[in-house]
């Protein structure tokens, strides 16, 4: 089952600086809050005058408080959403971007009404996929909608590691995101801790060509953010790396992670499956 939760902009910077927590009142949505299951796929609506999907999640447990936490009960000092669920965070846009980037779904045949809002259609929620997996790079495990009629292409390879550093950045539990924008430029993948923060590591996949784009975008985000910088790279590109590295980028030498693709594909598939164990234990 797939979820849409729908508050508005305050609602949403409550819930991120409370520990990923979520809420509904006593009555009809109780029903709803019964059916949520762990690891159901959550995905984050934000409404006027944003009217847009923010981010996406899953869940992790439901649990009744009675302690005030969203600005209404506090300003009432009373619990009006005793019904709770905590998830973990698989992508999020940063607030300043919720204006300008948020994923629209208004075309969709879709009730967004309720805080909870469940949704059945499979077509509705293939499409949902394929909007968000677009936008963060992130496999929910449900096939897009395209590939029930096309056949699969081969992704390149650039396209494949980068896409593979996301699911690696999500899998340690960070929020992962490819395509992040920087002054007009596009860095591959961008991890951060919290949707408020800044990216704390930041990653080029050079493929052939020239690395000098790819080290220009790192050094800019080193020196904006203080993000960590990492280049990923094939055999034929190290020696062109390490010769900028040594001259035009010297600055960035000391900060830089020179990582093989080779690396990439052993920790993904490390981390993957370490992942199925976890889940067969019980620990996911």
């Amino acid at each position: 089952m797939l979820w849409i939760l729908t508050g508005n902009e305050e609602n949403w910077e409550t819930a991120f600086n409370s520990g990923n927590v979520w809420g509904v009142r006593e009555g009809g949505l109780v029903n709803r809050w019964k059916k949520l299951q762990k690891g159901e796929i959550l995905v984050f609506y934000a409404k006027s005058p944003v009217k847009g999907l923010i981010g996406v999640g899953k869940i992790e447990s439901k649990f009744k408080q009675d302690k005030p936490l969203w600005p209404d009960e506090v300003r009432l000092n009373a619990v009006i959403y005793p019904y709770r669920f905590d998830f973990q965070i698989l992508a999020v846009l940063s607030p300043d971007k919720w204006h300008t980037e948020a994923i629209s779904i208004l075309d969709l045949p879709l009730s967004i009404q309720a805080g909870v809002n469940p949704v059945s259609n499979q077509a509705s929620v293939a499409e949902i996929t394929n909007r968000l997996n677009d936008r963060f790079g992130i496999n929910l495990g449900v096939p897009r909608a395209e590939e029930k009629t096309q056949p699969k292409t081969e992704q390149s390879l650039h396209n494949q590691i980068r896409d593979k550093l996301v699911e690696i950045g999500t899998m340690e539990k960070l929020i992962s995101e490819k395509e992040y924008q920087i002054d007009g430029e596009r860095l591959d993948v961008a991890w951060r801790k919290v949707p408020r923060a800044v990216p704390s590591k930041v990653f080029e996949v050079q493929i052939g060509g020239s690395p000098h784009q790819a080290l220009a975008k790192l050094k800019h985000a080193n020196d904006l953010w203080n993000s960590e910088p990492f280049i990923i790279v094939d055999r034929e590109n190290l020696s062109k790396v390490e010769t900028l590295l040594s001259g035009t980028f010297h600055e960035l030498r000391p900060h830089i992670h020179i990582i093989s693709t080779d690396k990439v594909e052993q920790l993904y598939e490390s981390l993957t499956k370490e992942s199925f164990l976890k889940r067969d234990f019980g620990l996911e």
